[in-house]
């Protein structure tokens, strides 16, 4: 029996070591931009032939942690760099006698593959991590070299290229990444330094498996890469993808996504009848140029009931409700741009109520909405912290302010009644009159009978 459970137990530890070893022979994940390296004196690593790029989209919002996603979707196609690049190891990376320099080689991309072909895809399905100055959110692209069969031992060079699968940025309310120095350069493509040994079991160099990788670096440009704590220059900027992290600092940035959110209320006084009564709402979000689907959050509170909301292009959105006094729904994670137009429908019979819209502790138009099925049309409301329709922060501080970019709409429904028309109040001293002569004439009457009985 004991020899069962000792075995049970060494199959066990056998299963655990399995399945470390399936991960750590899984995807290598670029770290500031490279991967790889020597544990002692000339004895590379060996690396995972899969390596993993990052794809980011900053999401900015005011107050919220999550947002829905953008609908956007990017392409990624691998070619073979340029050879001839200078690689500078300084003489401390492996122990050598002296500073190691070799140059790069042209990168074979045959039987190089991707992951979803190439894709990298966010939707209406996806969420965002969001911060008012602004969070990352990461998706990543698989770089498979297992099957390629490389010509020697050296480093290869690799040009990656980013663009939309189709559409604009604007369609899909996305703003477009940049550099400040170079947007034209920098901004869609990256460059991977692919370092490859002979592998142990190495025999003539036509086999995928005579070949191992022991290293990654991608940067942002086509350069050489010098020795880091070189005094006269950091050689090339690195980074671990389409990223706004660089190993320098370089003032890059990701594609970004400004949103920003509305609550619309309900208040109701001088009709305690109606104070439970739930009237409909329907807000309409509307952005001519965000033609991508969209879908927002919403947060209810108090008495609010049939509340939908569909994705659709951000021209095409609206939001119905049914709100009673004290409640209020918050649309959360709108493009920036969208103007947003609030209706309320009256739809208790036979009364009239004065509307008041207030956006911002403002009050605006009142109107009189009588009870009808068809909304009444309040003046459109646009969201005006942000450049309307590419969606860029016009400055630094809108970005860091807790405030802007945080709104609220609140409908004040007051009960309005017909006054009484003035006729008893204007005719009463006649008909008090009226009153008394009748009042005169009983008792003359009964004074008249009175002195009959007594004759």
């Amino acid at each position: 029996m004991k020899l069962k459970k000792i075995r049970a137990i060494i199959l066990a530890i056998m299963m655990l070591s399995m399945v470390g070893l399936a991960y750590a022979d899984g995807e290598a994940e670029l770290t500031n931009g490279e991967i790889g390296g020597f544990t002692s004196a000339d004895s590379p690593v060996v690396q995972s032939k899969s390596i993993k790029i990052a794809k980011e989209i900053t999401a900015y919002n005011v107050d919220e942690e999550t947002i829905q996603a953008p609908t956007i979707s990017y392409t990624y196609t691998i070619t073979a760099g340029e050879p001839g690049k200078s690689i500078t190891d300084s003489a401390t990376d492996h122990n050598p006698a002296a500073a190691l320099t070799r140059t790069t080689l042209m990168g074979v991309t045959d039987k190089v593959s991707m992951s979803n072909n190439g894709i990298i895809a966010w939707t209406t399905g996806d969420t965002l991590n969001a911060a008012p100055e602004g969070a990352a959110n990461y998706k990543y692209l698989t770089i498979d070299f297992s099957k390629v069969v490389f010509r020697k031992p050296g480093i290869y060079r690799y040009v990656i290229n980013e663009a939309l699968t189709s559409g604009s940025y604007a369609q899909s309310g996305v703003t477009e990444n940049s550099v400040a120095t170079n947007p034209v350069t920098h901004t869609h493509t990256r460059y991977l330094d692919v370092y490859v040994k002979r592998s142990d079991n190495y025999t003539n160099g036509s086999s995928e498996n005579d070949w191992d990788i022991y290293g990654y670096v991608c940067m942002i440009d086509n350069e050489d890469i010098t020795p880091d704590g070189d005094t006269t220059t950091k050689g090339a900027v690195k980074t671990n993808g389409f990223t706004s992290t660089t190993n320098d600092g370089t003032a890059t940035s990701a594609d970004s996504y400004y949103t920003f959110n509305v609550t619309v209320s309900k208040n109701l006084t001088g009709d305690a009848y109606s104070n439970g009564h739930q009237f409909p709402i329907h807000v309409d979000f509307t952005n001519s140029v965000v033609t991508n689907n969209t879908l927002l959050l919403a947060k209810t509170n108090g008495n609010v009931t049939d509340y939908t909301h569909n994705a659709a292009p951000a021209s095409n959105l609206d939001g119905l409700a049914k709100i009673a006094t004290g409640g209020s729904i918050k649309y959360i994670g709108i493009p920036c741009g969208t103007a947003v137009t609030v209706y309320e429908t009256n739809d208790v019979i036979g009364t009239t109520y004065e509307a008041t819209l207030t956006v911002d502790d403002t009050a605006g138009t009142t109107k009189a909405i009588i009870d009808t099925s068809t909304p009444s049309a309040f003046s459109a409301y646009s969201e005006h912290v942000y450049n309307s329709l590419t969606g860029t922060v016009s400055t630094t501080a809108n970005q860091n302010d807790k405030t802007t970019g945080y709104h609220t709409i609140t409908i004040s429904n007051e009960f309005t009644v017909i006054s009484p028309t003035g006729y008893i109040s204007r005719f009463a001293p006649y008909a008090l009159l009226l009153a008394g002569g009748i009042v005169l004439l009983v008792i003359s009457r009964k004074h008249k009978k009175s002195d009959s009985e007594d004759e």
